[in-house]
């Protein structure tokens, strides 16, 4: 999928919960708005911002990102997009994304063909229309004074059996049934006619149009639909003040609408009919027995937002799918030795602006080490001293003292070594107390689950005990006597041969090596970092010597 197609997928998916949240807008607004004018304008700008947030989307998904600004990517150097892999999308919504733009392209082809089928309904009655007799003609000169209306307008007598209907907008015609004619007074005549003038004098043919196409193009999504109900119906109430301001009152207008309610059967979508909205509420607000106001049901209100946070949440929970997913592709490239695409999935992650520092950091020491063992040491050692300002732990710290031993800078090794030197020796005791504390209560709880008998908690309390001993012969590494001793032999067991080497290259250590305390965590990093999986023993040995061995747990 090309990166528009993409973009234009993520843009229809977003304006799901976008939609919810503006056509809930839209409800709050309604309550505090009196005027039909004021509430036709609102929803206006309702439709307008429906229309705006799938493009703004679109347009933020098809730019590329930019770099993070402070200590960034910047300085890393860049990987190509072909060679970032596709991520397949944890949750639901993101599996939508390859299907949703031919359901989509289906949808507005068929909403497409609503239109032209409209359209040929209103081509036809105007093609089938009579030049109205000179009375009706002076009526409409009248109106047009009245309103102060300068557009001509012609209006046909029609065969169809519905109410007076506006169609055009460059060239208006309004479509007058004879049964109009002969169902109501001139004095009703003259008020339907006004409502018609004041569809023409406010453009409503061009916006119904507009309308229609949104919908044609956002189908999907109620709020569209109901934004566009709510335009339909506040035009009307704007086009009755109108006519009744024109015509020869409330009273009158009332008995025209029920008239041409009782003769109407039904308007082609494109045309715009004295008889649409609520007719009820429209007789009762001209007539002035009821409240100025029409807004929604708050039961719809709180259907909406209820909809609106499960969708932000959705979209959220989404995004932060899409995040640990590119987090374990990267580690899985990183185990596979794809170190290219390991890279480009983290720098894509770095994108992101909401990044906690110490994420941030981790994701920099992440880059480091697929540069390190890519054997790019001067872009590893950039990353790995970004990385170590953001997150100031051991890790971090002894990475780059690899990167930076491996590049020959023995100077700045020195220095970041003398500096940890008595930090890391109270971690290190530290850790081995706790380990063995540890120990002791996975030895209590194992002689417990024996005397109980209970074959599930002695399972459990015997991988405990085990995964402890492992952990404990591990951190024997930094135990005082091993410091100063020879190593003598560097034993990996359990792994392929092509893994022994490329593990047995990275170690800072080798046979010959004198054992220091810096050595000692930087061999046990550098071990962790390869394989989570692995366990590091380091054995003291007669003579001042010591064994290395590194086995799979």
């Amino acid at each position: 999928m090309t990166p528009i197609l993409t973009a234009l997928s993520g843009a229809l998916l977003h304006f799901v919960w976008q939609g919810l949240l503006v056509s809930l807008a839209l409800w709050v607004t309604l309550f505090a708005l009196r005027s039909a004018n004021a509430r036709y304008a609102a929803s206006c700008v309702a439709l307008a911002l429906l229309v705006a947030a799938p493009l703004a989307t679109m347009y933020a998904l098809y730019l590329p990102r930019p770099a993070v600004a402070n200590v960034s990517t910047a300085q890393l150097p860049p990987v190509a997009i072909a060679q970032q892999p596709a991520a397949p999308l944890a949750l639901p919504l993101a599996k939508w994304q390859s299907w949703v733009l031919p359901a989509w392209a289906f949808g507005v082809l068929v909403f497409s063909l609503r239109m032209v089928w409209g359209w040929a309904q209103v081509a036809a009655l105007r093609r089938r229309g009579q030049p109205a007799d000179a009375a009706v003609l002076s009526t409409i000169a009248n109106l047009s004074h009245r309103l102060k209306l300068a557009r001509p307008t012609q209006v046909l007598i029609s065969t169809w059996p519905g109410g007076p209907s506006l169609v055009g907008w460059l060239r208006p015609v309004i479509l007058l049934p004879a049964s109009a004619l002969a169902g109501l007074t001139p004095q009703q005549l003259e008020a339907v006619l006004a409502h018609e003038l004041a569809h023409v004098l406010r453009h409503d043919y061009l916006v119904n149009w507009m309308q229609m196409l949104v919908e044609t193009l956002l189908f999907y999504h109620p709020a569209v639909w109901w934004v566009s109900s709510r335009i339909r119906h506040e035009r009307e109430l704007c086009c009755d003040d109108l006519a009744v301001t024109a015509c020869e009152g409330p009273v009158c207008y009332a008995r025209a609408l029920t008239n041409l309610e009782k003769l109407r059967t039904s308007t082609p979508a494109p045309a715009l009919g004295s008889t649409g909205g609520l007719l009820l509420y429209r007789i009762q607000r001209i007539m002035g027995t009821t409240a100025d106001s029409c807004g929604p049901s708050r039961a719809s209100g709180i259907v909406a937002l209820a909809l609106a946070l499960a969708c932000v949440v959705l979209s959220v929970n989404w995004a932060r799918g899409q995040s640990q997913d590119l987090m374990a592709q990267g580690n899985a490239a990183v185990r596979a030795g794809q170190y290219d695409q390991a890279i480009a999935a983290f720098q894509k992650m770095l994108e992101r602006s909401d990044l906690e520092p110490h994420a941030r950091g981790d994701l920099y020491f992440r880059i480091g080490e697929s540069y390190r063992r890519k054997r790019d040491l001067a872009s590893a050692i950039q990353a790995l001293q970004t990385a170590r300002t953001l997150i100031p732990d051991r890790e971090a710290v002894m990475a780059l003292v690899m990167a930076l031993d491996a590049a020959g800078r023995q100077a700045e090794v020195a220095q970041l070594r003398e500096s940890l030197q008595s930090a890391l020796t109270t971690q290190a005791a530290m850790t081995t107390n706790f380990l063995k504390d540890e120990l002791s209560a996975a030895e209590k709880n194992l002689q417990a689950a024996h005397s109980a008998s209970q074959p599930d908690q002695l399972r459990e309390a015997r991988a405990r005990l085990m995964e402890l001993q492992q952990k404990l012969e591990a951190s024997s590494a930094f135990r005082e006597p091993l410091v100063g001793r020879v190593v003598t032999t560097v034993e990996v067991t359990g792994m392929p041969e092509s893994a022994k080497a490329e593990i047995l290259q990275q170690l800072p250590v080798r046979v010959g090596s004198v054992i220091t305390e810096a050595t000692l965590w930087t061999t046990a990093t550098a071990v962790k970092m390869y394989d989570e999986g692995l366990a590091l023993s380091i054995q003291p040995a007669p003579n001042g010597t010591a064994a290395i061995a590194i086995r799979r747990r």
